[in-house]
């Protein structure tokens, strides 16, 4: 589990990405981010520049593409691999850089989850991912850009009693990739199994798809 000291600054959406600007330009940091606007679609892929001129931020995806993005419709915005950014996110010395070529530890992204679902609610799940080549940057990216949503998802339903009692039914899930589906969210006896191409950019709408998933098998 990430381990945050007192001096970490909870802060808006908006100026996190002016501080992500900063620190682009001074330590040439790369952040790799997913921002939400108001009506529940997201955008993965790196920070690239804020401009408070044309209220526009610019984010690249893995494919090259360029993503201008509204912030008058900003909702949150998501920071993956914290990990490597705390003295960033504690207003400390520079962070390590993340570039493109970073290698990503889905095995340390699980161990985290599951530390701090036990932690925090008292849930102890087991996790397994079918078939992924570690070696292969978008289907590592595409896994744990889904971890991060599925953490998400699983905090939200766990705040609320009802849902919690029918999570801890739960024992495992179980991540499977399939060429036949873009998204499907499956629960078999105590086991959530999750489809989805490991080569397919996701969905734009993953998290919506997920919480549909959630709200339909528990």
């Amino acid at each position: 589990m990430l381990k945050i000291s007192s001096d970490f600054k909870v802060t808006t959406p908006i100026n996190m990405l002016n501080r992500f600007q900063e620190s682009k330009s001074k330590e040439h940091n790369e952040f790799s981010i997913t921002i939400y606007d108001k009506f529940g679609n997201n955008f993965n892929g790196f920070f690239e520049q804020l401009s408070t001129i044309s209220n526009t931020v610019l984010i690249s995806d893995k494919s090259g593409n360029f993503i201008f993005f509204d912030i008058d419709h900003l909702a949150h915005v998501v920071l993956h691999d914290a990990q490597l950014h705390l003295n960033f996110l504690q207003y400390s010395a520079p962070t390590k850089k993340v570039t493109e070529n970073s290698n990503i530890d889905l095995d340390e992204r699980i161990q985290l989850l599951q530390q701090m679902l036990q932690k925090n609610y008292s849930l102890s799940f087991q996790f397994s991912i079918d078939q992924i080549n570690k070696n292969n940057k978008i289907e590592s990216e595409n896994i744990a850009v889904l971890l991060d949503f599925l953490s998400e998802n699983i905090r939200s339903l766990a705040s609320d009693d009802f849902n919690l009692t029918a999570l801890k039914k739960v024992s495992s899930f179980h991540i499977i990739n399939t060429t036949q589906t873009k998204f499907s969210l499956k629960l078999n006896e105590e086991t959530i199994s999750i489809y989805i191409n490991f080569e397919d950019k996701l969905p734009f709408n993953i998290n919506e798809l997920i919480e549909k998933g959630f709200n339909r098998v528990l």
